[in-house]
């Protein structure tokens, strides 16, 4: 049965209720349940037309609903005398077998039938995920956290101790909340109302977002709020796509990662912002000569330990120079491994000191971007004058506590695998 048609007998069930349910009827939701696990009926989808990025899919909720219509409590109990579990007989504990690629790690969970569980999610006890939820793969719900009925989670997660995901099962109309990929939600944080929270955003320990919290952006001067019509959402900066990343910079409102680069970056330039092409090596396969010349920016100065990425980048920024000439060399850092923060740095010229004045030079290349060796990238005249400008023979301030670092670093890395 296709998705239309299940949506279609889906409403006409829920709105027009029988005295009692068929066996056919009850066929009817065992499928709708199958299209949930499967992650083909979600209760919310990406959709780019709408400022949140997402769009609720109302006939969802109404047939998980109907679920609970339909069902007649019954015991689901190891032991009825000393462990009474009791629920309804439509909603029982999701089946998992190794063959799904799901870590549910003994001691105390449940997860619920009707949700998608992708693969590679790691569950530490003792967790929840309730009905209607979604949640990508490779996400990790650690212990005590909760993710409620009908939220969806992206890819990558983090959902940590004690942090609660709330459910919004009603209204049906209402967004549930929303956790894109590869963001971090801190231990002990709670996410209720419809709140969205956008790609690679982290939320520290403690945060409560709700539709009455306003969230005070000190980054861009600016306070977000709900609003009757919208929900609260907190924005990210990655542009995060399998064919592309995209650093995007002075944004107003967050863009999704739909469509291709040029569609992204159209998106970008409508906000008055400038697009970026983050780590662009041959992994992107997004990165065409339309891409290219549409861009403004090339990161080509990264922390990259393997040296054929770091001649990938380079070669990317100097075809996209010869397909733009106003291109802008980017040295960007990463977190991911040992401490990154200021190895590679971007030089801007700026004729006015200004978050415009930025902005106007990054769309003009008047960038110089520097690695930790020392090599530059860039207009000559602008790289000789970055080159009077530097201490003689020293790049990185902080090399000797890096190293220490790196040392650290694989030494607690040696000592897991001890242990």
């Amino acid at each position: 049965m296709q998705t239309e048609d299940l949506q279609c007998d889906i409403g006409k069930l829920f709105d027009e209720k029988p005295a009692t349910y068929t066996e056919d009827q009850f066929h009817l939701f065992a499928r709708f349940k199958q299209a949930l696990n499967d992650g083909a009926a979600r209760s919310a989808e990406p959709d780019s037309s709408t400022r949140t990025g997402w769009r609720v899919n109302a006939w969802v909720k109404k047939g998980i609903l109907l679920g609970f219509r339909m069902g007649s409590i019954v015991s689901m109990s190891p032991d009825p005398i000393r462990l009474p579990m009791l629920d309804k007989a439509t909603f029982p504990v999701k089946r998992l077998g190794p063959e799904d690629g799901v870590r549910l790690v003994p001691g105390g969970s449940s997860i619920r039938d009707g949700c998608y569980i992708g693969r590679g999610v790691v569950c530490m006890p003792p967790m929840y995920v309730n009905v209607g939820a979604w949640v990508g793969n490779g996400t990790i719900i650690d212990s005590h956290a909760l993710v409620g009925s009908c939220a969806q989670v992206g890819a990558n997660c983090h959902i940590s101790a004690a942090a609660q995901i709330g459910g919004v099962l009603e209204p049906v109309g209402a967004l549930p909340v929303i956790v894109e990929d590869e963001a971090v939600v801190g231990g002990n944080c709670g996410v209720y109302e419809g709140t969205v929270v956008k790609r690679r955003v982290v939320l520290g320990s403690g945060t409560i977002l709700t539709r009455s919290t306003p969230v005070y952006d000190l980054v861009r001067g600016q306070v977000y709020r709900a609003t009757d019509d919208e929900p609260l959402v907190i924005p990210g900066e990655e542009v995060t796509h399998p064919d592309y990343h995209l650093i995007a910079v002075g944004l107003k409102h967050p863009v999704g990662a739909d469509g291709t680069v040029i569609d992204v970056v159209s998106r970008i330039h409508e906000q008055g912002g400038v697009a970026i092409a983050a780590h662009p090596t041959h992994a992107f396969t997004g990165y065409d000569d339309a891409a290219l010349s549409a861009v403004d920016g090339t990161e080509v100065a990264h922390p990259e330990r393997l040296e054929k990425y770091r001649r990938e980048y380079v070669k990317t920024f100097e075809r996209a120079r010869r397909l733009n000439p106003h291109v802008a060399p980017i040295g960007s850092s990463d977190f991911h491994n040992t401490p990154a923060l200021g190895q590679c740095r971007t030089f801007v010229f700026v004729r006015e000191r200004s978050k415009a004045g930025v902005l106007e030079a990054l769309r003009a290349g008047r960038t110089v971007a520097l690695d930790e060796r020392g090599t530059m990238y860039g207009d000559p005249s602008l790289v000789e004058r970055v080159r009077h400008a530097l201490p003689a023979g020293r790049t990185d301030a902080n090399g000797s506590w890096r190293r220490v670092a790196v040392v650290l670093s694989w030494c607690g890395l040696a000592g897991l695998l001890v242990l």
